[in-house]
């Protein structure tokens, strides 16, 4: 399994089967490689005369990106230093790509040659027809204990388990991807719907007592939004979380003289493994974001989520962005257990980091080099990142974090961020996707919690949102290149990028 470069002041960070595409040697791709000021444009981003070079990996085949996952996580590592998804074991990191939409797609990039010459094979996995419908998430770890990486997806239908084949070997065997039965495997307690008294409940917390259900129609949308895999009760199995996106519409009911209402929540639920599991049976869920209540309207547009040993007493917490919150945008919920076995019976407390408009990227790292980890997230709406700075142990770190802004976007809209160190100078860039075909490196100041400054690494062209970055060594050279899923006004340009780091001779 190869490992990604690890920077010194990192922190703990944070089916079916339709087609095979040939092996190919991936073709240079030109993107628009800019300087300028404004936006956080700022200089291009190089070392030592060497900076980032475009190459195109495919072509999209399907629309409606969603996620890309490069990197994973050893079981039994509270530190969550991150490992390059390997899934055949030659060395070499296996991007893998999720589509979203009525029928869910999931691609792994099998790497394919030696270091200078990697070329990728495309294994497209699907559910079949009307199955994995709107896909958002895909998460690599090893569920069943024996050494091969699976992938757990979130959908609206469930949370899907692929269980690697029996083999590194076999990697390439779309058909035995999943249960031996071939069947469809969701996780028990991932396929839940709310009863009539839970829909009422989440009604009357957001519409008041008073509201009369006879006025309206009401039709109710949830589904998965997004997954993580680690170990949370400390047996040595990895188990599963997966935050979870709610939408009532309440249309008038026909001769009805009131306005539409729709309702939005969600909730993140902690699914434990029972042991090294093949299937998707004997899985015990419980809600970590419990109202007082119901079950799912704690978290309003449940969004980012992020494991982590926030408070470094043994066990893995999580981390979580609700997108629609205007209270408790970012949140993170202390694991009960640690660095024992969880009770799943005793509930997660929730405390309060602060709050961004309507954010979109999370990220956790030891961001301000004392040892603990803090949190960073992007807002498109308020077109800053932000960063907020974890306090001493103590009551301060239960409500509130210091925060401020540390970008403010001009230009474009920042999108996704993810915590790297892309120059290997031991400290900690923050890579981040914008509007506009926009892909910037923030390079850290004397004093973290003031203004960062831009680096350019490219402005794609033709432009699109680049909402999603994923990491690794992909050329085998020692360092970390990205990748970048860009989603353009027109599907046809479409793509997925690598982006050489050639900052390193």
């Amino acid at each position: 399994m190869a490992c990604l470069p690890s920077p010194r002041r990192a922190g703990a960070l944070a089916g079916g089967v339709v087609l095979v595409a040939a092996a190919a040697c991936a073709p240079e791709y030109r993107p628009t490689w800019l300087g300028g000021t404004g936006g956080g444009a700022g200089s291009t981003f190089s070392r030592g005369g060497g900076a980032f070079s475009g190459v195109l990996l495919t072509a999209r085949t399907f629309v409606d990106g969603v996620a890309v996952t490069t990197a994973t996580f050893h079981v039994n590592d509270m530190s969550r230093a991150r490992i390059g998804v390997d899934f055949n074991r030659d060395g070499q990191v296996d991007p893998v790509v999720a589509y979203g939409g009525t029928r869910g797609v999931i691609q792994i990039l099998l790497s394919q040659g030696g270091a200078g010459r990697v070329g990728f094979v495309n294994l497209t996995l699907d559910g079949g027809e009307n199955a994995w419908k709107n896909l958002a998430d895909v998460a690599v770890g090893d569920i069943d204990g024996d050494g091969n990486l699976d992938l757990i997806g979130a959908s609206q239908d469930g949370l899907i388990y692929l269980r690697h084949p029996s083999a590194p070997s076999r990697t390439h065997v779309l058909s035995e991807w999943g249960h031996d039965r071939g069947a469809l495997e969701l996780l028990a307690g991932s396929t839940d719907t709310l009863s009539p008294d839970e829909q009422f409940a989440i009604v009357q917390q957001n519409l008041g007592p008073l509201v009369n259900l006879d006025n309206y129609e009401i039709t109710v949308e949830q589904g998965y939004t997004r997954v993580v895999i680690a170990d949370f009760d400390n047996d040595g199995r990895n188990d599963v979380a997966a935050s979870r996106r709610l939408r009532m519409n309440l249309e008038p009911a026909p001769g009805k003289n009131v306005e539409p209402l729709a309702i939005i929540a969600g909730s993140i639920q902690v699914l434990f493994n029972p042991g090294n599991a093949r299937t998707g049976e004997g899985w015990t869920a419980t809600i970590v974001s419990q109202h007082e209540r119901h079950a799912m309207s704690d978290r309003e547009g449940a969004a980012g989520l992020f494991a982590a040993d926030l408070d470094g007493d043994g066990d893995l917490d999580l981390v979580s962005l609700a997108r629609d919150d205007v209270n408790v945008q970012v949140a993170w919920f202390e694991n009960p257990g640690g660095p024992g076995r969880v009770d799943p019976s005793v509930p997660w407390t929730q405390y309060r980091i602060g709050s961004i408009r309507r954010g979109f990227g999370l990220e956790v790292a030891d961001l301000t080099g004392d040892g603990r980890l803090d949190v960073v997230a992007t807002s498109p709406e308020q077109k800053q990142m932000v960063l907020f700075v974890q306090p001493s142990t103590g009551p301060k770190r239960t409500y509130d974090w210091f925060s401020t802004p540390i970008a403010t976007f001009e230009s474009f809209e920042p999108l996704d961020v993810k915590a790297l160190d892309v120059d290997a100078d031991g400290v900690l860039e923050l890579i981040v996707g914008g509007s506009g075909g926009a892909l910037r490196a923030f390079e850290s100041p004397a004093d973290p919690t003031t203004t960062w400054t831009a680096r350019v690494i490219t402005t794609f062209n033709p432009p699109g949102n680049v909402g999603l970055i994923g990491y690794g060594d992909l050329d085998g050279d020692g360092d970390l290149d990205l990748l970048a899923v860009v989603d353009a006004e027109d599907n046809l340009n479409d793509r997925l990028m690598w982006v050489r780091n050639e900052l390193i001779p």
